[in-house]
């Protein structure tokens, strides 16, 4: 590849697509607030739509259910 009569252009290409992402992810950070469920994948802004009152109360419920419900589980299975 380094004797390649291209490589100069390859070189000019791969540095114009890195300056492209770069302004991209520069604006990405500018305007992503914490309330925004946004991530930056492959120079692409990928927005998740937020999650439901219900599905957040159900999730949190499920955690504290679980974590409640370890310590008992795994005392009975050691002690077995």
């Amino acid at each position: 590849m380094l004797e390649s009569p291209d490589l100069p252009e390859l070189i000019e290409q791969a540095q114009h697509a890195l300056a492209n992402e770069r302004k991209l992810r520069e604006k990405f950070y500018a305007d992503i607030t914490p309330e925004r469920k946004w991530e930056f994948i492959q120079g692409e802004v990928i927005m998740h739509s937020p999650a439901l009152n219900g599905h957040l109360l159900a999730t949190t419920t499920s955690r504290t259910s679980c974590s409640l419900a370890r310590p008992s589980s795994a005392s009975s299975v050691l002690t077995r």
